[in-house]
């Protein structure tokens, strides 16, 4: 590995208790539990922005729908079968595809660094607790030399997966800086108006609206 490379990326030690975290040193960095918070979701850091080392800008969850159904499964909402009496579906990272389909690896990955287009990259798999409605899934994230401020995160079904319609990875923190717009048949509703003094990092109480049957529009979040 050259000198530019040691320089740019932020990777685990060869420690079997280092920090799960990956990305570049002066740019966008992802990491997995143990690195506090809720279980069972991609935790996304931002220093550039001159936030300290431990502040979180977002989380990214995964969230498939089998073939046939609606209902899709919610990696930090799910409880775990692998660590019974926890929430949240345990996650794990590897530096190849099969290691990353491997519920009991127990090792944290370096992540590889490679080539792409003549774009120096840094690439590491984490692996997805199997999911209540059978779906079964790992995720690939890759950071580009030229693009510090990117990150690009891929989901894929493993082999012993139920088939899949869909398989979502979403951003959860909206709520974090008030983002979220709620677009009703008559109006838009944002956070801020819903719950002017609330200033917490929890879920707020339910906001509740009514739907007269005249109004027929449906509802979406952007």
């Amino acid at each position: 590995m050259s000198h530019s490379s040691a320089v740019r990326w932020l990777r685990p030690s060869t420690d079997p208790a280092s920090e799960p975290r990956w990305g570049h040193h002066a740019g966008m960095q992802i990491g997995i539990p143990p690195i506090p918070g809720p279980r069972g979701l991609l935790r996304v850091f931002t220093p550039y922005l001159e936030h300290h080392r431990e502040r979180l800008v977002n989380f990214i969850a995964v969230e498939p729908i089998p073939q046939g159904v609606d209902e899709r499964g919610y990696s930090e909402m799910e409880q775990s079968t692998l660590d019974p009496g926890a929430q949240g579906k345990r996650l794990w990272s590897s530096d190849d595809v099969e290691a990353a389909e491997d519920a009991s690896s127990s090792t944290v990955a370096r992540g590889v660094i490679e080539t792409a287009g003549g774009v120096e990259t840094l690439t590491v798999w984490i692996g997805v607790e199997r999911f209540d409605n059978g779906a079964d899934v790992r995720v690939r994230v890759r950071f580009f030399a030229d693009r510090p401020h990117e990150v690009e995160v891929a989901g894929f079904a493993n082999a012993r997966s139920v088939a899949l319609s869909n398989l979502i990875l979403t951003a959860t923190m909206g709520n974090w800086a008030r983002l979220r717009r709620l677009h009703l048949a008559d109006r838009t509703v944002m956070p801020r108006e819903l719950w002017p003094d609330f200033s917490g990092t929890a879920f707020t109480a339910h906001g509740r609206f009514p739907w007269p049957s005249s109004l027929a529009t449906a509802q979406r979040w952007s």
